[in-house]
């Protein structure tokens, strides 16, 4: 079913038949057992495909267990590393921005041509990472120090922009994952960034760690809402809705871990992980101390 799907998407880009006559094909195999139905993609919204099957997958009754499904074969495995070494090699040889044409061209390749599930993952991180590293260089760069609020506003406003043609072009569910996340994100730092003008802190992290924490908990608990409803439209795990709000389960449980424990530390009238306490940076340090005290001695 897959060599019969690549074989018609393939020759759908060379030019020998149309898109038309590719689904009449897919259909008239589908009628006769040959492939799974295809999809209908008539529409071009961001969530128009999600109720489709997944690529290059029949439809199949619910299994007892959740298999990973982003992992086809060994094939994929070893396509995937070559990709990381590839990327790897490009940043340290280059500069981070030379990923980002590299990520488009094996996206074309792999993504958009092959449809192999995880080198588009792989890809998908990767343009994450790029993105999270050009922000971070771009703040680095400015004359003043910008506070964590500004960091996180422009760090979060600028991954669901970047992702959302990448995710429109080639519909990889971890994408549009990582675009709702950082929305949340984005909202997250904005209502934050209100509060601080209101109190007046310099830093709100370290002066109203349970105001911060209380903030978390709530849009935790919205992206956990948001995940059980893509859930929830496709109980039996056939549609891209599942992978969707799988990545999005991943998001939410440990950003609820995170909120929960800020405003346990709060409530507790602890300064929490911002502020004057040993860190583990501390520990580390003084271990070394210690470490070199000894042998000196």
């Amino acid at each position: 079913m897959h060599d019969l799907e690549q074989a018609l998407g393939s020759a759908v880009d060379d030019g020998i038949i149309s898109a038309e006559q590719r689904d009449r094909l897919a259909s008239r195999l589908a009628e006769r057992g040959l492939m799974s139905r295809p999809a209908d993609n008539g529409g071009t919204g961001v969530f128009d495909d999600l109720s489709a099957p997944r690529d290059a997958e029949p439809v199949s009754p619910v299994e007892e267990s959740e298999a990973p499904r982003f992992v086809r074969g060994f094939h994929d495995i070893l396509i995937t590393i070559g990709i990381i070494a590839a990327l790897g090699g490009l940043a340290a040889l280059a500069s981070v921005f030379a990923l980002f044409p590299a990520i488009i061209v094996l996206a074309e390749i792999l993504v958009r041509r092959q449809r192999l599930a995880l080198p588009a993952f792989a890809l998908t991180l990767a343009l994450s990472g790029a993105i999270t590293t050009t922000v971070l260089i771009i703040l680095d760069g400015m004359a003043d120090k910008s506070g964590p609020v500004v960091a996180g506003t422009m760090l979060f406003f600028a991954q669901p922009l970047l992702l959302l043609p990448f995710y429109w072009r080639y519909r990889v569910p971890v994408a549009l994952a990582m675009m709702i996340m950082g929305a949340f994100g984005l909202a997250v730092m904005l209502v934050i960034a209100v509060l601080q003008g209101l109190v007046g802190s310099s830093n709100i992290f370290e002066t109203h760690v349970l105001l911060v924490g209380f903030v978390a908990l709530a849009a935790a608990l919205t992206l956990f809402a948001t995940a059980m409803a893509f859930d929830l439209r496709d109980p039996a795990r056939v549609t891209r809705r599942s992978d969707v709000a799988f990545w999005l389960h991943l998001g939410a449980a440990p950003a609820l871990l995170w909120s929960v424990f800020a405003v346990a530390m709060g409530s507790s009238g602890g300064v929490g992980w911002w502020g004057n306490d040993p860190g583990p940076y501390e520990a580390g340090v003084a271990a070394d101390n210690i470490g070199s005290i000894c042998s000196n001695n």
